[in-house]
Formats: C-alpha cells, sequence, structure tokens
C-alpha cells in the first residue's frame, strides 16, 4: 500500500489544497468572464435540483463564489487550514474530507433552506476542514485555540443575512464525523481499513438520506 493511499500515513505534501485553491480561483475568474451564467447553471438551487434533477449543484456550488471578498476570506481559510491538515491526514483522506464536507453543506443548505435560495461559496467544506482540524490536531497534541476562535467567530458571523449558515453547519458536521472516522478517538485510536470504509459509508448514506426526503417533498409540493 502506498503512503497516498486513503489508509496510509501522511505525508509532507499539501499539493491538493493549492490545486483546490486554483480551482476555485480559475472557476471564479471564468464566472466573471462569462458574466455569471456558471452560477444560474451551477449554483445550489434546491428547486432545479429536486425538480429537474440537477444533482450535480450539489457540489458544483461549492466551487462558485458571489464576489472577491467572498473568494478570498475563503481561500486564505482554505490556505491556513487545509495545508496542515492535508500533512496530517494525507492527501486522499484529506480530499475524501473536503469533498464529503462540501456535499454535506450543501444538502444541509438544500433541505434547511427556502426552495428559491441559490448559494453558493466553498464555506461548508472550510467550516468542514476546520472541524476536522480542531479534532485531528487535538489528537496529535497541537494548540487548536486559534482555530477554534477562528471557528466560533465564523459562526457568529454566519448568522449575519445572506449568509447560508446552513451550510456551515452542515459542514462542519459532516467534516468532524470523517475526521473521527479516520483516526478515531482516544478511547479507540486504532482504525482499520474496514472500520473507515464503513464509517465513510454511513456518513454518505445519511447524507443521501436527507437528500432523498429534500427532494420527495419538493416533488410533492410541500417544500417551503
Amino acid at each position: 500500500m502506498s503512503r497516498n493511499s486513503i489508509f496510509g500515513r501522511p505525508d509532507n505534501q499539501t499539493s491538493a489544497t493549492t490545486t483546490l485553491v486554483g480551482v476555485n480561483v480559475a472557476v471564479f475568474v471564468l464566472n466573471y468572464l462569462s458574466r455569471g451564467t456558471l452560477t444560474d447553471r451551477y449554483a445550489m438551487q434546491p428547486l432545479a435540483i429536486g425538480n429537474d434533477g440537477e444533482v450535480w449543484r450539489l457540489l458544483t456550488a461549492a466551487f462558485l463564489h458571489a464576489g472577491v471578498i467572498h473568494l478570498a476570506f475563503n481561500m486564505i481559510a482554505l490556505w491556513s487550514i487545509g495545508q496542515p491538515l492535508e500533512r496530517l491526514l494525507g492527501r486522499n483522506r484529506f480530499l475524501i474530507l473536503y469533498f464529503l464536507a462540501a456535499l454535506g453543506g450543501s444538502v444541509a443548505s438544500y433541505t434547511y433552506s427556502s426552495v428559491l435560495t441559490q448559494s453558493v461559496g466553498a464555506s461548508g467544506a472550510i467550516f468542514g476542514l476546520l472541524a476536522a482540524f480542531i479534532f485531528v490536531g487535538r489528537r496529535a497534541g497541537f494548540d487548536v485555540s486559534n482555530a477554534l476562535m477562528l471557528l466560533v467567530i465564523n459562526v457568529a458571523i454566519g448568522f449575519q443575512s445572506g449568509i447560508d449558515w446552513r451550510a456551515h453547519f452542515g459542514g462542519a458536521i459532516v467534516g468532524a464525523a470523517a475526521a473521527v472516522t479516520m483516526v478515531g478517538t482516544r478511547r479507540s485510536p486504532r482504525r482499520d481499513n474496514n472500520q473507515v470504509t464503513l464509517g465513510l459509508a454511513m456518513i454518505v448514506i445519511g447524507i443521501a438520506v436527507a437528500y432523498f426526503i429534500r427532494t420527495k417533498a419538493i416533488m410533492n409540493g410541500t417544500a417551503l
């Protein structure tokens, strides 16, 4: 098994973090040049997802941003938290956590937001990274007080008008769950391949159940 296996040892490379930042910036530029066409086609929009089956919006929305400030804040957070977390987890586990948190954030927004909502941003994924870093960092003996303070501040800011706090909470919950699955707890620190696979599968199933419940409500016309 190679060192970059999902279940292998962490490595010292941070290429995934760099790539994610690059992709987000590139998508922002393309969206600007297209005058917002990508936002119209790929933002999280419950009616388009539920009625039209455009499920990909749940992930593509995480690579779109509403403006330069929105993008800058998210990319600074991704760069700051992503690099040390990727070193701790390894590239593949880090990417799995990132995309699960992004999906969890989008599904939380999809489930609890108005059907008329249009939501974009990597915030759900970044909240997942923050929650995971706090847990994994403590397990590794790091001082995570700054990350904890950053999480609290961002939670408080998230309740301002126009910010999708539902995605923040969904991403944080999924990120924490994925981190526990990958590295274990102090009482149960050892995780074999089967345990990690089962744990991640359960997270995916939970996200899928929430998605199908909301989709059924939208298709039946009973969703708000």
